[in-house]
């Protein structure tokens, strides 16, 4: 939903929209809120499926592959993997909280308005730590590269070459999520509060 517009309408001439625009407004921030929501869930369900998938290669490759994975010699992956499921509880926490602090966030608008907030400022938080597992994720890679090296299953051409092109996702990820974080969550979150006030939350 774009609040910029939702701001603007609910400031129409002498703030007073009329009874059907302004139910049109509350259904609109609803419905934005609950899309919010099935997003969320959406996100960590597939991250938690992707890293399901993952973990059973790693146990595959330790139990069961011909060319066993050596955890002695290789932990690096699996402290990516930790930091992984790390990143996803984390997120999942800090969700469960919001949906337990706004159980019923449909009841009114000021309630709705106030579970948007509380979801704005988990989804900055949630950019705050990804940004800073990702951090801890380039140090586990390196030790997870060199490992690959030292046992054989990567040479020291193929580590330059994964570091350039891992150098380039990690620098594309985080610009957008500085682009996201401070062109739209920020400004939202303020323009949320603003709101909130006018409707005397």
């Amino acid at each position: 939903m774009d609040f910029e517009r939702l701001e603007r309408a609910w400031r129409s001439p002498a703030n007073t929209p009329g009874e059907a625009a302004a139910r049109y407004l509350m259904e609109e921030t609803m419905d934005a809120l609950r899309a919010r929501r099935r997003k969320v869930n959406a996100i960590t369900a597939m991250a938690g499926l992707a890293l399901f998938l993952w973990t059973g290669k790693i146990v595959w490759d330790v139990f069961a592959n011909p060319f066993p994975f050596d955890l002695a010699r290789e932990w690096g992956a699996v402290a990516m993997l930790a930091l992984a499921w790390a990143a996803l509880f984390v997120a999942r926490a800090q969700f469960q909280r919001h949906l337990r602090a706004h159980p019923d966030p449909y009841a009114s608008m000021p309630d709705t308005l106030r579970a948007l907030i509380d979801e704005n400022r988990s989804a900055r938080r949630r950019v705050q730590l990804m940004a800073g597992f990702m951090l801890l994720a380039i140090a586990a890679l390196g030790v997870a590269l060199s490992q690959l090296v030292d046992v054989g299953k990567m040479t020291p051409e193929n580590v330059r070459d994964g570091a350039f092109l891992f150098g380039a996702v990690f620098a594309a990820v985080w610009g957008s999520i500085a682009l996201n974080y401070f062109t739209r969550l920020k400004p939202e979150g303020e323009r949320l509060q603003r709101l909130l006030a006018e409707y005397g939350g």
